[in-house]
């Protein structure tokens, strides 16, 4: 959440959602689309440590650049592979991912392209901020043999604890975006 940010960020509700259905860990590889500002990045570094790797593909290079300066600033850049280019027209040129990041407006052109890369049991997540985007996703995933299919929307709301009058915060942390988790098939 301390990231210099240009763009929004997942929250960490939203991330640890994610990181915990599709099981990253430690030295796996894993593909990002839409690096943004990098806090995403920068999560996904820590989690697969040295002896993994997180590909980042952005389309617009201020971001890129931006990014990258976050993760120099907490030292995980050796751990990530900034790629400048949209996958959707060129493809991500590679395979054996375990999972596949996406958080971009259209994510359903992504959806084909991260099939090929993504190895037998890897994993999709993505977040979108509108039911129409999440429609077309779940289309695409499940017409391109992607299996457990699942959207979910996380609401963050904490209590205010005092003696005899607990009660909800006014404020919450709500709509943030819909989770998409799938699973390719071999």
């Amino acid at each position: 959440m301390k990231v210099r940010r240009t763009t929004t960020i997942l929250y960490p509700k939203d991330i640890g959602y994610l990181i915990m259905e599709t099981g990253l860990s430690e030295g796996q590889r894993v593909l990002e689309v839409g690096t943004g500002s990098g806090a995403l990045t920068l999560v996904l570094a820590r989690i697969v440590g040295g002896s993994g790797r997180v590909y980042s593909f952005e389309r617009r290079p201020e971001f890129l650049e931006n990014a990258k300066k976050n993760l120099e600033k907490w030292g995980l850049a050796d751990r990530v592979e900034f790629i400048l280019k949209d996958p959707a027209e060129e493809g991500f040129g590679i395979r054996d991912v375990h999972v596949a990041f996406v958080d971009v407006p259209e994510p359903w052109r992504m959806v084909r392209p991260a099939h090929e890369a993504i190895m037998g049991g890897g994993f999709w997540a993505s977040l979108s901020p509108c039911v129409e985007q999440v429609l077309r996703v779940v289309e695409e995933l499940e017409g391109s043999r992607f299996v457990a299919v699942k959207t979910v929307e996380l609401l963050e709301r904490e209590l205010l604890v005092r003696p005899g009058k607990t009660r909800p915060r006014e404020r919450m942390v709500s709509h943030t975006g819909y989770l998409t988790v799938a699973r390719k098939i071999s």
